[in-house]
């Protein structure tokens, strides 16, 4: 209360109190419908827990019930292979360069040598089965459905290295969110050597900066892990990648995709097999044979057999009844509701997750296209890019004890392009942009996944090939247009030879002015 209202109250407490009634009503009148209390919200608990105090309980369950919906249910393993198709697709493109420039010879060595190992699945893969582009794949699926993952750094001895013929003392494991010790939990400072904390398998110094994980070194789901007790050890966060989406400030450990539409998901099996077992049952027609004037013990001589086409005679007074069979009802409305649901939680355009485009026309296709393309560059560039670079700073730094120079270069990714909804149309926005000088042929080229040196030195071979044969294409426009139409040049120039830069020409000579008319 202010020194005016405690003045009022003095001299005139009625009034006093009729302004502080007011001073409640007004705000009641400013507050958010969402903070009101009443009936409609009374069962609704909202605690105020920290992104990680809430995934903390039940985390595990969670996580299982993600990977068995994933495992069983066909929109469930659609949606997270969306995802991963559109994050890593066939392979990023990599290439070495210094600053904004070509590395030169230093850079086009290291460039070969990181794509020599990254085909190699024995010499990336640390279980020796994928490629660098596999292994992406996978954890970027993993991501979708545990919710995180792991990208653990390997320095392979020297044994491993003879025996199996590694060139860059480096190879990389994914692993499962599941290898993290969460039993290392709750650890003081006494307990850790820089001072600091351990929760659920991470390790923090003083500073609450991420030092180590506390791995086991078995997955816990295996058979033999469950007989024996798994061991766990301490691993430097330096070799960990951790990846996951980080919605919330704080957040240290992932949540899955299908977090928000795990019920519905369940809910909507369980609606099908209902339904399927409806149908089942109405399939079963029964007919029942009643004989009003017949007596109670009387037989029957009906066949109760019934066949397509076939004659039943009945006696005097007898009838044949069936049973009506349930109707679908409107089965079609309900499951598109529930996978306009599913759709959303995920992330991804409905038409994609259920193969249903009848009721989609090319613009609205265009759109939810569109907005899925533009999530997935942005997480490609704020979670996937840093970990690809991260990739590199580990290979880099193997490389260089392999007696290959890589100071002073800087990894160039490029992500795959997303499949064009109007091939066409996005081709002409390219070539636009390419002719406006907004985009670099190079960018464009790595952006379908080919590398502008190989597109180039097959450009010089086939122009010199068809050159060679004396033939002349519609689609080479040294000499032809767009339009089909041959390009012009000043008289008395030719193309020059494949390979040379052209030569500038020498103007035809004018012609004598007319004289005066006869």
């Amino acid at each position: 209360m202010n020194a005016l209202d405690q003045l009022i109250s003095v001299f005139a407490p009625r009034a006093a109190v009729k302004r502080q009634a007011a001073r409640l009503q007004l705000g009641q009148l400013r507050r958010y419908d969402a903070a009101a209390r009443g009936r409609r919200v009374e069962n609704w608990t909202t605690p105020g827990s920290s992104a990680d105090a809430a995934s903390a309980v039940g985390f595990a369950s969670m996580r299982d019930r993600s990977r068995d919906l994933v495992r069983n249910n066909p929109y469930a393993q659609r949606a997270v292979r969306l995802w991963e198709t559109a994050l890593i697709g066939h392979g990023w493109s990599f290439k070495a360069k210094a600053g904004r420039r070509n590395g030169g010879a230093r850079g086009q060595r290291a460039t070969d040598e990181f794509r020599a190992w990254a085909a190699d699945p024995l010499q990336c893969d640390y279980e020796g089965r994928a490629n660098f582009d596999r292994l992406m794949a996978k954890a970027a699926r993993c991501a979708k459905d545990s919710g995180e993952v792991l990208i653990r750094f390997h320095a392979p001895t020297g044994r491993k290295m003879q025996r199996l013929g590694l060139r860059i003392p480096l190879q990389i494991q994914v692993l499962e969110p599941d290898w993290i010790a969460e039993d290392h939990d709750g650890i003081d400072a006494a307990g850790t050597p820089d001072g600091g904390w351990t929760r659920r398998g991470i390790e923090y110094d003083a500073d609450g900066t991420i030092v180590s994980y506390w791995l086991y070194n078995n997955h816990p789901g295996e058979a033999m892990t469950r007989v024996v007790s798994p061991v766990s050890n301490r691993v430097p966060a330096d070799q960990i990648i951790h990846l996951f989406s980080d919605d919330r400030a704080q957040q240290t450990r992932g949540v899955p995709m299908l977090a928000p539409v795990m019920i519905t998901l369940r809910d909507l099996d369980d609606y099908m097999d209902a339904q399927l077992l409806k149908q089942k049952v109405s399939a079963c027609m029964t007919g029942v044979i009643v004989d009003v004037d017949g007596a109670g013990d009387q037989k029957s001589d009906v066949s109760d057999r019934l066949e397509p086409g076939a004659m039943v005679r009945l006696g005097p007074g007898q009838d044949i009844r069936f049973s009506s069979p349930p109707s679908v009802g409107e089965i079609d409305q309900i499951m598109r509701i529930y996978l306009l649901r599913i759709a959303m939680g995920c992330n991804v355009p409905y038409e994609l997750l259920t193969g249903d485009f009848a009721g989609t026309n090319f613009s609205a296709g265009r759109l939810g296209w569109q907005s899925f393309n533009k999530q997935t560059v942005s997480e490609q560039q704020q979670i996937w890019l840093p970990a690809f670079n991260r990739i590199w700073a580990w290979w880099a730094r193997a490389a260089s004890m392999a007696g290959i120079a890589t100071d002073g270069l800087t990894p160039d990714w490029t992500p795959p392009p997303p499949q064009p909804y109007d091939p066409a149309a996005d081709s002409k926005t390219t070539i636009s942009k390419m002719r406006a000088g907004l985009l670099p042929p190079q960018e464009a080229i790595r952006e379908e996944g080919l590398e502008p040196e190989d597109v180039i030195e097959q450009y010089r071979e086939w122009n010199a090939a068809v050159d060679k044969a004396g033939i002349v294409l519609d689609t080479d426009p040294r000499k032809v247009s767009a339009s089909g139409l041959s390009q012009a040049r000043p008289v008395g120039t030719e193309l020059p030879p494949t390979g040379e830069p052209p030569t500038e020409a020498t103007p035809p000579p004018k012609p004598a002015p007319a004289g005066p008319p006869p």
